[in-house]
């Protein structure tokens, strides 16, 4: 009976392997582009806090927050790690 649920699920766990990598690889492209935000976000807060507009620098910096490594980035990560332990659940069965 066991043999007939992994084969029945043996396509969803494919299907779920290939999203897993696809997302992953996406992230590591996406990565270097919102680094480049990040950066560019702070610059321009930076600026704003020369120009003594502490709206624009709080919203610059909280957007450089969301475009570095540990915003965006990291949820992704985790949605993704998340999707990769149910497949591996749906695998172990």
């Amino acid at each position: 009976m066991r043999i007939v649920f992994k084969i029945l699920l043996l396509p969803l766990v494919l299907v779920l392997t290939l999203l897993v990598c696809f997302c992953r690889a996406m992230t590591m492209f996406s990565s270097v582009l919102l680094n480049i935000a990040a950066f560019v976000f702070f610059a321009v807060s930076l600026l704003a806090l020369w120009e003594r507009d502490f709206f624009n620098v709080g919203f610059g910096l909280v957007m450089a927050w969301l475009f570095s490594p540990y915003g965006l980035h990291l949820m992704a990560e985790w949605i993704i790690d998340r999707v990769e332990d149910v497949k591996d659940a749906i695998a172990a069965i």
